[in-house]
């Protein structure tokens, strides 16, 4: 049995982003979809006034509606076409999940940029920051210190 791959985590504007793109996407293919029937009932109007129209010297004759049918029916199929294809692409767009403080615990190692102490708060001014790779050695000048917020005078 296949496993579902996992959703990538991302922040959450990009999470935003990409969910409002796909939104975007499928109203428009929807769109598309919603204006080919409308299309199709004007080609298919112009083709009968086409037949029940004969040669008259005061509007259109018989040729001009049937280009005018034709047209409509290219853009019948231009539309569903096109509809299709954003369809596609709003398929192919990858599934992300926001990142939240409950699920921080599910990024990769190497997408994580320093790790949290397990001390109290209090005891965490003592402990230096380090990458979160294991392997990475940082010089002591490198390392971070956890600060509290205070104005210097």
């Amino acid at each position: 049995m296949s496993e579902k791959p996992k959703k990538r985590l991302v922040s959450k504007g990009r999470y935003v982003q990409t969910i409002m793109g796909k939104g975007g996407l499928y109203s428009v293919g929807i769109s598309l979809y919603a204006s080919t029937p409308v299309l199709l009932c004007i080609s298919l109007f112009c083709l009968v006034v086409g037949y029940v129209t004969g040669s008259d010297p005061d509007g259109f004759d018989r040729t001009t509606m049937f280009i005018l049918c034709g047209c409509f029916l290219a853009l019948a199929v231009g539309t569903l076409w096109c509809g299709t294809k954003v369809f596609d692409k709003a398929a192919k767009i990858e599934e992300v999940t926001p990142l939240t403080k409950n699920n921080t615990g599910d990024l990769p190692e190497t997408e994580t940029l320093v790790r949290a102490s397990d001390l109290p708060p209090s005891d965490q001014q003592a402990e230096l920051l380090r990458a979160a790779l294991p392997s990475s050695k940082s010089p002591p000048e490198e390392l971070l210190r956890a600060t509290q917020n205070r104005q210097e005078d």
